[in-house]
């Protein structure tokens, strides 16, 4: 019977645990790629407090399986009887020194044999003396942050402290010793014990300091901060980083270790604030503190680029100008209504500000403030000074070109003047921002399109006609901030337009049977205005006389004397005379004098040109290309 009942134990490898059946499942978490944050959030909302475990140190010497055939009992009346005889005898165990069995536990039962009844009980079970954690600290695998262990979670055996030395013997008799089996009946209970699933119930400290993030001014009011957790028994201490900064923040615990305050003192910096467990100091909480003050005021004025603000900033009345502070640390948020800006300036909340200058500084000291404050301030100082560039030329006829020829009642140069209420020295920076290719400046050295000088004024010199009015730019910077320009013409002689011809009767030599053609002519520039003085004209004969007569006349081409036989033309009316008197008997053909209507009987004719501007043929501007065409009665240009 015995026998048979060793066999199957023997034999069994699987069962029921004792004395916990419990089972551990891992957290999963579904991640994949790269999480969104509101994903990890509700996925770290999986974690426990559970970790798993070392293997529980087992000592050898004190593990052993217990084998104890409890008792056979045969001959009793009654199978109570016969069963009470065997849970009441005790027999002398066997064991099995550093043995753990999978297969532990009982045979029992009772049995009728020839009107006896007998009864029977055998078991088995493990011994095993343990150490539940060799450290009351689980440190993490990836930093080595020490966590206080709470509760060591061995398999099936139970839960025990940190560091226990445990002897456990398993499993529990009394289901097998305290309830009757029944007549003619048998029990086999079979069990495992797991001591493989090891887990350590941690006490994580449970920081949070609020106010997350702050922000204050240089030499604001006190930031207090409050922090509240859970296994924290001792509290927290608190700390700044950066600390002992000179003028720097300052952080003071109270009494009570759950608040603190910092005083921002005078030093514009981040600062990281932290809350430190007694208990474990591998466990914190951070905020941030950012104490903000005023770098630089900056300016700019149109599109220009944005510049520290100069001491002091001159403008010309009129003139609206953006300011813009520049705080520390430069990306920071502005305290609460901060920065507030004072002087002519007003606002708050903004960092940048405008503002239109239409006051004119009565004297050099007489500022316009803008400044800004956020704990300390920033202030520029402003002198609105009134500024305009005149251009004077000789006769201030304006600037003239005449392809490099220079005429006596206009100016080919002038001087740019800078005249306001501004002094006549300083840093005058001119610029020609269009038409440089008709004008230069100069200071007394090489010509360019950008000079500065030290007092207000300026050579301009012409290099090329306009083609359109004001199509030339001047802009002058003064002392590096007050801005102002101004456009003007390049003037140049354009055409010679004739306004009227008169034919007259000409005695030349004794001679009466002559002519005199009068073209009268104005000069007007490419703007269409006449020109404002007379001008050094020449006239430029391109070819030689050319015979339209049949036969070949014998007249001789005239020496002409154009502009009344002057050197200098009256652009408002200027006479081009076309004379010819020959009344010998041998000409051919004879001149006659003007008739009514005028001939057509051609004799010969040229082609020319005037160029005003010089009195050098071929010099100057071309105003006129014609074709000098004398007739046998008159002369006419076509």
């Amino acid at each position: 019977m015995l026998a048979g009942i060793l066999g199957i134990l023997q034999t069994a490898k699987t069962g029921e645990v004792y004395h916990t059946n419990r089972t551990f499942t891992p957290v999963t978490f579904n991640l994949q790629g790269v999480p969104p944050v509101d994903l990890l959030n509700q996925e770290s909302e999986k974690l426990t407090d559970t970790v798993r475990g070392d293997p529980i140190v087992i000592d050898l010497n004190g593990t052993y399986a217990i084998e104890q055939q409890m008792a056979i009992a045969l001959g009793y009346d009654t199978p109570e009887a016969a069963w009470n005889a065997t849970i009441n005898y005790q027999g002398t165990p066997s064991n099995y020194p550093g043995k753990i069995f999978d297969n532990v536990g009982w045979v029992r039962g009772t049995k009728s044999v020839q009107s006896d009844w007998g009864a029977y009980l055998w078991v088995l079970q493990n011994r095993i003396a343990f150490q539940s954690s060799t450290s009351v600290w689980w440190r993490a695998s990836t930093n080595g942050v020490p966590v206080m262990i709470t509760n060591v979670i061995v398999g099936s055996l139970g839960n025990y402290a940190p560091m226990s030395n445990v002897v456990d013997i398993g499993p529990h008799l009394d289901a097998a010793t305290n309830n009757f089996p029944g007549a003619n009946q048998s029990e086999s209970r079979e069990f495992y014990v797991d001591i493989t699933n090891v887990f350590y119930q941690l006490s994580i400290p449970d920081i949070f300091i609020t106010p997350k993030y702050a922000v204050t001014n240089v030499g604001g009011n006190n930031v207090q901060y409050t922090v509240t957790g859970t296994n924290i028994p001792n509290g927290v201490t608190w700390a700044i980083n950066p600390d002992g900064l000179t003028s720097g923040a300052v952080i003071q615990a109270s009494n009570d270790w759950h608040f603190a305050g910092v005083t921002p003192g005078n030093v514009a910096t981040n600062y990281k604030i932290r809350a430190t467990s007694v208990d474990n100091t591998n466990f914190y909480d951070e905020a941030n503190l950012t104490v903000v003050g005023l770098q630089s005021l900056q300016y700019k004025i149109g599109t220009n680029l944005w510049a520290d603000i100069p001491d002091p900033l001159y403008v010309c009345k009129d003139t609206t100008v953006d300011f813009k502070v520049i705080k520390i640390p430069t990306n920071a948020m502005w305290p609460s209504g901060k920065p507030v800006w004072g002087g002519v300036a007003s606002g708050s909340g903004m960092d940048s500000n405008s503002f239109t200058f239409s006051t004119i500084s009565t004297n050099a000291t007489d500022y316009k403030i803008v400044s800004a404050e956020c704990g300390n301030t920033v202030t520029g100082r402003v002198i609105v000074v009134s500024l305009e560039i005149i251009l004077t030329t000789t006769n201030d006829y304006g600037l003239w070109w005449f392809n490099g020829e220079n005429a006596d009642n206009y100016g080919e140069s002038g001087t740019l003047t800078a005249q306001g209420t501004i002094e006549e020295e300083g840093t005058f920076q001119w610029d020609v921002i269009a038409g440089a290719d008709k004008v230069d400046l100069n200071y007394g050295y090489t010509d360019a399109d950008s000079i500065t000088t030290p007092i207000n004024t300026v050579t301009i010199k012409s290099t090329g006609a306009s083609v359109t009015s004001n199509d030339v730019t001047v802009k002058l910077t003064y002392n590096y901030t007050v801005v102002v320009q101004t456009n003007f013409t390049v003037y140049t002689p354009k055409e010679e337009i004739e306004t009227s011809v008169i034919h007259t009767n000409w005695t030349f030599e004794g001679h009466t049977n002559g002519y005199e053609s009068q073209h009268y002519f104005e000069i007007r520039d490419q703007l269409n205005n006449l020109l404002p003085d007379k001008i050094e004209l020449n006239e430029n004969w391109t070819e030689t006389a050319q015979n339209d007569y049949t036969p070949a006349n014998t007249w001789t081409q005239c020496v002409e004397y154009v502009w009344q036989g002057e050197d200098m033309a009256d652009p408002f009316e200027t006479i081009d005379y076309l004379r010819q008197c020959w009344g010998e008997t041998n000409d051919i053909p004879n001149t006659q004098n003007p008739q009514t209507p005028p001939g057509n009987v051609k004799v010969y004719h040229w082609t020319g040109e005037h160029y005003a501007g010089s009195q050098i043929n071929s010099n100057g501007v071309k105003v006129l290309t014609k074709e000098w065409q004398y007739y046998q009665d008159h002369g006419r240009r076509e």
